[in-house]
């Protein structure tokens, strides 16, 4: 099931089962590529979007993390991204169009300090994220693709069935979803991301332990088998710009 475009993703989005979907609706996320511009450094970048923090709270349905590569292969080269989502379809349309019409000197304060060469839209589907979105910390990407046959369902289910039985190994502190590109990805050669967020490196460092000295592989390896394999994860330090309303 390899380069899933709108409609594909449309279609493997409502085979969700339905009691999933009611726990955890499916929400829009956003994602921006960019590098700093010449003379820009992060403090100006951080105090940019400071501005733009005072301006989203005043909405409250949009969280936002300024994200930096800490263990990525050369290859993909962007220095900083933003990570953005909605609580949902309707407050993503309202927000953007808020943006649009009011969010001018913003804009152009952001393009003062950064050049972006690429804006995606992702659907979020919640597989183990008891504390909602994620503070300061951590986040990892890793590209999976569905092995022939295999559902988003089926996926879903064995995520989830991996991320209990890290918890049950003694796992703690990290939260994790599925992205499925939507708008903006071009053909990627894959189907989602498997994305994972911890607050600190102490409790990434302990799944470490459990996963390779504490038989979380071979839990990974009876969830997947058959119905997904994922690349070797890509991990950034994320910094909370600010945080939708509870």
């Amino acid at each position: 099931m390899k380069r899933m475009h709108l409609a594909a993703a449309a279609a493997a989005l409502v085979a969700l089962p339905a009691m999933a979907q009611e726990a955890a609706p499916i929400v829009p996320v956003e994602m921006f590529y960019c590098d700093l511009r010449d003379g820009a450094e992060m403090s100006d970048l951080k105090a940019v979007a400071a501005d733009f923090a005072k301006w989203a709270k005043k909405r409250g349905d949009y969280s936002a993390w300024i994200i930096t590569p800490q263990f990525r292969t050369t290859e993909a080269a962007w220095q900083v991204g933003w990570l953005g989502s909605w609580t949902s379809g309707a407050g993503m349309g309202a927000g953007i169009d808020a943006y649009r019409a009011e969010g001018g000197k913003l804009a152009a304060a952001f393009d003062e300090v950064i050049s972006c060469s690429g804006h995606g839209l992702a659907s979020s589907m919640e597989i183990h994220a008891p504390e909602g979105p994620p503070d300061n910390g951590l986040v990892w990407f890793s590209s999976c693709s569905l092995e022939e046959g295999a559902s988003m369902a089926d996926a879903m289910k064995a995520h989830g069935q991996y991320a209990a039985a890290m918890r049950d190994k003694g796992a703690e502190g990290g939260s994790s979803w599925a992205f499925v590109p939507t708008l903006g990805g071009a053909s990627p050669d894959f189907d989602y991301y498997h994305v994972s967020a911890w607050t600190r490196y102490a409790d990434f460092g302990k799944g470490y332990d459990i996963y390779f000295n504490g038989g979380g592989m071979a839990a990974m390896e009876e969830a997947t088998e058959g119905v997904v394999s994922c690349d070797a994860p890509r991990i950034y330090d994320a910094q909370l710009v600010v945080k939708a309303a509870e």
